[in-house]
């Protein structure tokens, strides 16, 4: 455990590279909710001591914010739907 934890921001791969297998493995990439992430970054900061935590994906660059989100702004970035982990944490 100690104080570092991952969180997957999001799943499978959108690249189809000779060499890999992922995306016959995991599926057509998807990003999570950031309200989802948000969630789960707060619980293990706040109840699970995390200090740090690193976010994970196969191409964490192309993170899009799900429509579900609250802010759905045309801007597709992660900074403004994840910018709020600085302030959990």
């Amino acid at each position: 455990q100690g104080p570092m934890r991952l969180v997957s921001i999001m799943r499978g791969c959108a690249n189809h590279c000779t060499f890999c297998v992922v995306p016959k493995t995991r599926g057509p990439e998807r990003s999570r909710d950031s309200l989802s992430i948000l969630r789960e970054c707060y619980v293990l900061s706040h109840e699970g001591g995390a200090r740090e935590i690193t976010l994970l994906g196969q191409n964490v660059n192309s993170y899009v914010r799900a429509a579900s989100d609250a802010d759905t702004s045309d801007d597709c970035s992660p900074q403004p739907s994840l910018r709020a982990l600085n302030e959990f944490l």
